[in-house]
């Protein structure tokens, strides 16, 4: 997926990032990211983002 944000000092990132969704073992959704940002300051790096309850 492509994405493009602006910061609060009103800089613009964008980049690609590739997710690969899984299932913790109770049910929640895990994505792992491998991502890649373009721009003067251009850098790679993996994230993971999990599902929280209430």
């Amino acid at each position: 997926m492509g994405y493009t944000f602006v910061l609060t000092d009103g800089q613009v990132i964008c980049g690609r990032t590739h997710n690969t969704p899984t299932l913790t073992p109770d049910g929640r959704i895990r994505l792992h990211e491998t991502w890649e940002r373009y721009g003067p300051h251009p850098t790679t790096g993996t994230s993971t983002i999990e599902e929280i309850t209430p």
